[in-house]
């Protein structure tokens, strides 16, 4: 009977045992994860926060998931080495797991820039339900809290904390929020609904250090900015970014970029060991290089793919997009690959604003290769399934930019293409 060691308990752990189960139903699973409770999901940590969602809303799919696909579940252990020879993974506490078949799906750690004083109470990340009950823990003494990252993490836990009550200032390095998914058009839409709920937004800017409290200098009193102004403060949340887990990997032998290195099938330069997930460095659709994608659904279709073919298949993984759905402070957001912020002779940009949206099209060779939809978001599946088929919109092209553009304004012949796909 196969062995399956699945090192991580997120998104990508799910997907693989998917899989794995799909063409193996007896083989045994053993999953080890950090975390005391799994499997959750992590996108709606912000929700839970504020009390949008209780705790048992958290849980990612069943909340017998190991036991309905008998998978044994080892929680709140850490994986410290892999002894490829031998085929074992051994843990924090001394046990070792031996192993046919291993999935590494060990995600992300938060990157935390270089500054003083991140050692103070009151200084945070978010990144898990530990972050969270950390925060919750300093909520009685918050006022103010600075967020230093003004991507997808710090608009989330921003929006959580002035749910909250909380007088919250984002800090972000760069020239707009959400820079890396938005154009300065379309985030401009956040951050003005942000600013409407009382953030404050301060932009070009970073945290030099986080200083204490006067009487009681181990917890948190304030920050000192790049520019050396100084701004008092309850609670610092770093957003900035995150890293993915690679250490096992490395320790491994395994070849590693950016990311774990993994081919079409999600296996790593090792055979019989995977990758998935916010670790993985895989293959990327537009492009065709190899990227590391942060994004949930990502993370658990690359482990479906990767337990099917541990579990003995032959599936190729269709690639990876930057794809990201929003709706924080009340604005619906959906933005999918190439965002193109500057325009170049390779793509050709449309762009519309119906009625207090946002609508941009990116076209490569007269084909769809990223769009971003601000309210009006219903078409963005027909939209994301033009560019994943990578069909020649340069027909039509303009109808894409249409409010209530649906299936009716496609060809006859991309309507039947399509339509067989869907029936397939």
């Amino acid at each position: 009977m196969t062995r399956y060691v699945i090192i991580g308990g997120s998104a990508g752990a799910v997907g693989a045992v998917e899989g794995i189960r799909r063409l193996d139903p007896k083989g045994g699973i053993t999953t080890v994860t950090e975390e005391s409770m799994t499997p959750y999901s992590r996108p709606t940590i912000g929700e839970y926060l504020d009390g949008r969602a209780d705790l048992e809303s958290l849980h990612f799919g069943p909340s017998d998931f190991w036991k309905e696909h008998s998978v044994q579940v080892v929680l709140g252990r850490r994986a410290t080495a892999i002894d490829l020879g031998e085929r074992t993974v051994k843990l924090d506490d001394g046990q070792v797991l031996g192993f046919d078949k291993l999935l590494l799906a060990t995600g992300a750690l938060p990157f935390i820039p270089k500054m003083e004083g991140i050692d103070r109470e009151g200084f945070c990340t978010f990144m898990g339900l530990s972050d969270v009950q950390r925060i919750r823990q300093e909520l009685s003494r918050t006022q103010r809290a600075v967020v230093i990252g003004g991507g997808l993490i710090g608009v989330e836990v921003a929006e959580a904390l002035v749910n909250l009550g909380v007088d919250v200032t984002v800090v972000e390095l760069r020239g707009w929020l959400l820079n890396l998914l938005l154009d300065r058009e379309a985030a401009r839409f956040v951050e003005s609904a942000m600013e409407s709920r009382g953030v404050r937004l301060l932009t070009g800017q970073s945290v030099k250090d986080v200083l204490g409290r006067e009487g009681n200098p181990r917890r948190v009193g304030g920050v000192v900015l790049s520019g050396g102004a100084r701004m008092e403060c309850d609670l610092v949340v770093s957003a900035v970014g995150v890293i993915p887990r690679t250490e096992l990997a490395v320790q491994a032998g395994l070849q590693v970029n950016r990311g774990i290195l993994v081919d079409r099938f999600m296996q790593t330069s090792a055979p019989g060991v995977y990758a998935c997930g916010d670790v993985a460095e895989a293959y990327e659709l537009v492009g065709g290089t190899q990227r590391v994608f942060a994004i949930w659904p990502l993370a658990r279709t690359g482990g479906r793919v990767a337990g099917e073919n541990m579990a003995g298949g032959r599936v190729e993984y269709p690639g990876g997009v930057a794809m990201s759905a929003l709706r924080y402070f009340g604005i619906p957001i959906i933005s999918v690959g190439i965002d193109a912020q500057e325009t170049t002779k390779e793509f050709e940009v449309l762009v519309k604003r119906p009625g207090g949206g946002y609508r941009k099209i990116v076209l490569r060779d007269g084909r769809v290769v990223g769009f971003t939809l601000v309210r009006g978001i219903e078409a963005a599946g027909l939209i994301f399934n033009l560019m994943r088929t990578q069909t020649d919109v340069s027909g039509f092209k303009e109808k894409l930019l249409s409010p209530d553009f649906g299936f009716a304004h496609l060809p006859e012949t991309v309507r039947r293409r399509t339509l067989m796909e869907a029936w397939a």
